[in-house]
């Protein structure tokens, strides 16, 4: 069963308010009713529009071939010849997808000719093709192979399922992404009970042999912000706010009962449900008229990508067995759905409209995506399914995932943002996560928002005036826009907004460490950093790649780096005795702090000797923990923070 999407353009609060109180086509009949066009900014994207929508055919009919067959059919291009392009990049997936190295058998035929004439096709780099159509109708035919399945962000086919993101499959005419498109899709895998899963409306006035197989995008972005699941799956469904939401759990072990049903429907509707409240009432908070969650049910897989009105989530089906692995799965689930707001509506400028043609960057992720990673653990706990001391747990690992990579205090988390497109080999020492730096900021400047304006503001008021934004404008935020917004929320004392700026200006812009205890302290708690079981210490990793140990994240100025010593050496023997990935622990135990030692290691066929001089150390775990005596500011501040309601123990 599929959700519909009715998306609901940037407009006015009124007049969402007006298309609020509006009746629901197909409400409580999703899989037999078929949903209205979408509303839409282009003037041209319904089915009266004059302009004919071009007509989009992908076909799973091989799926031992692994190769999806597409049909582009394009009746009124201007001119003699059109130019094509498949998109390099994915949006949401900050990488090139290098997608047309799987393009094969590329072929324009006329659209009214039954013989065997063909156009002029040819390539002009690796993503673009001329079509030389010499004004006349015509379709263009090829195949995409998608032989591995690599997550939730790229395409893959066999005989259970057929997965896709529009940007690995389709082709675009160049300045015609404006146009609507109808998407037919046929030959679905998975067997009698296969259905199709996406985002899109079916197309309007369909036969209804046709439903749920031909859908309706009505301009190129919205076709590549649809991902499409097509097999056998099983549908959970619940109503938020009256507007329906649909779990597609989806894979190999959908149907083996990993999950029991009742149970994760009910959590995330909690999630969705608690996510929604943030920004307002119902009638101006809801972004869509129905979502659907994409889950894909495989082991060892995970992650997310966010959607207009969907998502598609890795789980692997052993994380419904134990209380770590649920709680993996609703985080991203939180992660995912907050994106509906932050990054999708509430967004850096230069993301939407999208240009598909080159890199994309942004100084702005660390708010797209960290925020969203902080705003994950308070929806949490806020919804009642991770308590006080699980979330501060969560937020202790983001900030451990900082303070310990040494690439914090060498760049800033703008330029962490923008580099994503292009990190360093040497990632543990140079870089780090925007994700979590970017959560450890949400966590100080919801704080001190809170703190500095007595409780009337926060991180969630700042959402709320992002949104109104959004609702009244449609445009996307420059870095100086956002900062703006939070000095706005920071109250009346000139205090709370230096302190805010000086936030922006050290933490965002800069690299100066952060004072965790000083933003902690406000809520009555500290960080605390502790090695829990302190001995000999070189500041060094070693992996076992199957065959030997290898030094990886050696720290520059620690024992190893003193010694000589790199990533990339692989350690033989440790004062003459050999060493596996067994002995290793026990043999760093025995040696003595501050007395040499002799490491032998193979570097590039040579051996290396060096002389390491232990020091005292382990590895460092990060909590969270309650100052002595908070007061009742603290507690009341604590209190609204994390959503814990009145009268309930803290810590």
């Amino acid at each position: 069963m599929r959700a519909r999407l009715e998306l609901l353009a940037p407009c006015t609060l009124l007049a969402l308010a007006l298309a609020a109180l509006a009746p629901q086509p197909g409400v409580g009949a999703r899989a037999s009713t078929s949903a209205p066009a979408p509303a839409s900014s282009h003037a041209d994207a319904s089915p009266s529009a004059a302009r004919t929508p071009l007509d989009y055919r992908v076909s799973m009919a091989q799926p031992q071939r692994h190769e999806f067959t597409l049909s582009l059919r394009f009746a009124d291009l201007p001119g003699p010849s059109a130019t094509v392009e498949l998109p390099k990049w994915n949006p949401g997936a900050y990488h090139l997808t290098n997608a047309h190295r799987n393009v094969r058998g590329v072929v324009a035929r006329p659209l009214e000719s039954g013989d065997d004439a063909t156009f002029p096709v040819r390539k002009l780099d690796e993503n673009t093709w001329l079509v030389e159509h010499g004004g006349a109708p015509f379709q263009l035919d090829y195949r995409v192979y998608c032989g591995s399945y690599r997550g939730i962000d790229e395409c893959f086919l066999d005989d259970s399922m057929g997965f896709f993101n529009a940007a690995y499959l389709f082709m675009y005419a160049v300045g015609h992404k404006h146009r609507p498109i109808t998407l037919t899709v046929d030959d679905l895998p998975g067997g009698e009970d296969a259905a199709v899963a996406t985002g899109l409306p079916d197309a309007p006035k369909l036969p209804r042999k046709l439903r749920g197989r031909k859908f309706w995008a009505e301009h190129y972005d919205a076709l590549v912000d649809s991902p499409v699941h097509a097999g056998a799956f099983e549908t959970l469904e619940f109503e938020l706010h009256g507007r329906p939401v649909a779990m597609v759990m989806a894979g190999a072990m959908a149907d083996e009962g990993v999950y029991e049903a009742a149970a994760i429907r009910g959590e995330v509707q909690r999630i969705t449900e608690t996510s929604a409240a943030i920004f307002g009432p119902p009638e101006t908070a809801l972004p869509f008229a129905d979502y659907t969650f994409i889950y894909h049910l495989r082991p060892d897989t995970g992650g997310g990508l966010e959607h207009r009105n969907s998502t598609v989530i890795g789980v692997d089906p052993w994380d419904f067995a134990d209380a770590r692995g649920r709680q993996r799965f609703w985080s991203v689930t939180a992660h995912e759905f907050f994106h509906l707001w932050n990054v999708k509506r509430i967004r850096p400028a230069v993301l939407g409209p999208f240009d598909y043609d080159r890199e994309v960057h942004t100084t702005m992720l660390w708010f797209s995506e960290g925020f969203t990673s902080y705003y994950a653990a308070l929806i949490l706990a806020r919804a009642g399914l991770v308590d006080e001391r699980g979330t501060l747990a969560s937020l202790a690992r983001r900030i451990r995932a900082v303070e310990l990579r040494p690439g914090n205090a060498l760049i800033s988390v703008e330029q962490a943002s923008w580099e994503t497109w292009a990190k360093p080999d040497d990632y543990d020492k140079a870089h780090y996560s925007y994700y979590d730096k970017g959560a450890a900021l949400g966590l100080i400047l919801d704080l001190q928002l809170r703190a500095s304006s007595r409780g009337q503001r926060s991180t969630d008021t700042v959402f709320q005036e992002l949104w109104r934004r959004w609702l009244d404008t449609g445009l996307g935020l420059t870095p100086a826009e956002l900062e703006q917004v939070f000095v706005d929320q920071a109250g009346p004392d000139p205090a709370g907004e230096e302190a805010v700026r000086a936030i922006f200006r050290d933490h965002v812009r800069g690299t100066a460490p952060i004072d965790y205890d000083r933003y902690l302290g406000l809520a009555g708690y500290r960080l605390e950093r502790v090695v829990d079981d302190p001995g000999p210490w070189i500041d060094a990793a070693a992996i076992w790649d199957g065959e030997q140990l290898v030094l990886r994240s050696v720290k520059h100025g620690g024992p190893a780096d003193a010694a000589g010593l790199g990533d990339g050496d692989a350690l033989v023997a440790i004062d003459g005795h050999g060493v596996s990935d067994d002995s290793y622990p026990r043999q760093l135990k025995s040696l003595t702090i501050g007395e040499p030692h002799s490491f032998t290691v193979l570097r590039g066929g040579r051996t290396v000797e060096a002389e390491v001089v232990p020091v005292e150390g382990g590895k460092q775990r990060f909590t969270i923990v309650e100052v002595d005596e908070p007061t009742a500011a603290q507690t009341l501040l604590r209190r609204q923070w994390l959503g814990l309601p009145e009268g309930a123990p803290t810590r």
